[in-house]
Formats: C-alpha cells, sequence, structure tokens
C-alpha cells in the first residue's frame, strides 16, 4: 500500500535516491468530468547516476533473444510418464500454476513475474528437452497458456 502524505514523499525521495525513474501525470477522467485531484506514477528502470541510460537487470540482458532457442518442450497426455514435469495446478514445480491462478490471466501473470525474475528460464537449465504433463482431471489445463509462453520465448514446441 502507497502512503499519502509526508510518508509518501519521503518513500518517492527514498526511490529516487535509489536511482529509480518515476514519470507522474494527472489523471484525466474525460471531456466532461472534472478535473481529478489523482495521479497516476510510472516506476521505471533503475537509472544509471548521473546519466539518462537505464541499467538492465541481469535478467533482462538478453529479453530481445529467444533465449530458449535451444530447448525442446513436448506437452504428454495421458497419465504422466516417468521425468515428465507435472505442470498441474498446485504441482510443486515453478510452472505449475498456483491454485490462486486457475484461469488464463492470471496465470499468464505468473509467467510474467516467473520471467522477469529469471525463474521461469532459469528452470529449463540443463537439458535440450522437456516433457511436459497436466493431470487431465485438473480443473484447469496451463497447456495453451504456457505453450504461448514458452513458444514467445523461442521453444520448439513438439507433440
Amino acid at each position: 500500500p502507497w502512503a499519502g502524505g509526508s510518508a509518501g514523499d519521503r518513500r518517492l525521495r527514498d526511490l529516487r535516491e535509489a536511482g529509480l525513474a518515476i514519470e507522474s501525470e494527472r489523471f484525466a477522467p474525460g471531456d466532461d468530468a472534472p478535473e481529478s485531484a489523482s495521479w497516476l506514477w510510472r516506476l521505471g528502470s533503475p537509472h544509471a547516476h548521473g546519466s539518462n541510460q537505464c541499467i538492465k537487470p541481469e535478467s533482462d540482458k538478453n529479453a530481445g533473444s529467444a533465449p530458449l532457442q535451444s530447448i525442446t518442450v513436448r506437452f504428454v497426455p495421458g497419465a504422466a510418464p516417468s521425468g515428465a514435469l507435472d505442470i498441474s495446478p498446485g504441482a510443486s514445480s515453478p510452472l505449475a500454476p498456483s491454485f490462486s491462478a486457475c484461469e488464463d490471466e492470471a496465470y499468464r501473470r505468473e509467467l510474467l513475474q516467473a520471467f522477469h525474475s529469471g525463474r521461469l528460464v532459469s528452470n529449463f537449465a540443463g537439458r535440450k528437452e522437456w516433457s511436459l504433463w497436466a493431470d487431465p482431471a485438473a480443473a484447469y489445463d496451463p497447456r495453451p497458456v504456457l505453450r504461448t509462453a514458452l513458444s514467445k520465448l523461442g521453444a520448439s514446441l513438439g507433440d
């Protein structure tokens, strides 16, 4: 939660001193609406001291490339085969959606957060081929969302 007043001013100052770029803009409610007292804030990447260049976190340095381009992922149907990573909701795999993310948009947000923290790509370290399995009896099927995310990251998707 954000604090207003002097506590909010202190937080803004501390974040700026830490090098975080912060943009603000007054909220414009529309043509006939009265002017709003609300502000929209955008937190950017940290800036190098004394320069306008952004410092990219280590996990983002290869963000323009396809970090999983050398990986092949197969989604296997039926009973769980030996060695397959369980991506069923609530499974212990880092690729499995939490029970609170059992809808497409919530799972996309979980995957995006895992990508930006470096957990998504690091999960595929050490092997060139991966088999992923989702319990067919589960109420939510994460495969379509995960398939889209992995293909955007350059993984080859096998059948």
